[in-house]
This record gives C-alpha cells, sequence and structure tokens, in this order.
C-alpha cells in the first residue's frame, strides 16, 4: 500500500501566522521514499530484432523497415511490404505480459512459399522489467513449431 508523505508547518510571520502543507513524494510499504510512480511499460513504441522494426501502436504492430534476413526475401517477393501487420490483437494479461497473433513465413530452403498468422495457442508476449526487451513466443502456423523472438526497444531520435 502507498502512503503519501505530508509536511505541515505553522510559521509567524511578524503577527501573521501562515500554514504550509506539502507532500513530500509518497512512501512503499517498506518506507523508501518515491518520487515519480512505477512507469507504464507498455509495448507502443519501435522495436528491433537487428533485420526488422516493427512499430506496436496499440493492439498491432507494423513492420516499419525490412532490411535482410528471410522477412527481406519476403518483402521482395511481394509477400509482405512496410506498413503490413506483424503482431495483431495483442491482449495485455499480466503487468508484463501479452498475447496475440504472430505472422510466420513458410519457407523451402532459401524460398518464402506464404506467410500466415501464429497457430493457437497465441503468441507470448514478455517485457523485461526495464521495458528495453520483448521475448516474443509462437508457434508456426504451418507446421506447429515453436520459436522464440528477442526484441529490443529503438530509440525514436
Amino acid at each position: 500500500m502507498k502512503a503519501m508523505r505530508w509536511l505541515a508547518a505553522l510559521v509567524l510571520l511578524g503577527s501573521v501566522p501562515f500554514f504550509f502543507l506539502s507532500c513530500n513524494g509518497d512512501s512503499n510499504d517498506e518506507g523508501n521514499n518515491t518520487t515519480d510512480p512505477e512507469p507504464d511499460l507498455g509495448l507502443d513504441g519501435l522495436w528491433t530484432n537487428g533485420d526488422t522494426d516493427i512499430r506496436v501502436n496499440g493492439a498491432s504492430a507494423v513492420f516499419s523497415a525490412v532490411e535482410g534476413g528471410f522477412w527481406e526475401e519476403a518483402e521482395d517477393q511481394g509477400l509482405v511490404k512496410v506498413g503490413d501487420v506483424k503482431w495483431r490483437n495483442l491482449v495485455k494479461v499480466s503487468s508484463n505480459r501479452w498475447e496475440g497473433d504472430v505472422l510466420w513465413y513458410l519457407r523451402d530452403g532459401d524460398s518464402i512459399l506464404s506467410v500466415g498468422f501464429s497457430a493457437s495457442p497465441f503468441g507470448d508476449f514478455t517485457l523485461s522489467a526495464d521495458g528495453q526487451t520483448l521475448t516474443v513466443l509462437s508457434f508456426s502456423p504451418f507446421t506447429g513449431q515453436s520459436e522464440t523472438g528477442i526484441y529490443i526497444r529503438k530509440s525514436e531520435t
């Protein structure tokens, strides 16, 4: 439970009393003062895995840049493009976890044959405590295999 720490003072300036009341931040159960509330560490923003940038806005995310790997090949073949949805139906299930659908590709050797959204169970999105690393576990709609992707929050500057 959080409690506010208040400071009250009565000061006389000459013969005129002045009453001051101020808040000194809040206090957690251990009595440690904090001056800022805990940040809301959401998914919104830009994420990268090195080859692909993903921009999250609310319940969906789109390709922001594709600069290598098999997603670039899928883009070259016209299967995806910047602005297409990569993650969708994102629903927060705890303070640092979301579920949603993840776009996959099916390949045969070096050829991309098709793209489709993850099979059930949904993709699992877990945000690190500092809000800078996102781990995405999902299952292929084509083979059922699982894969874990690591994304790093990317600066918007």
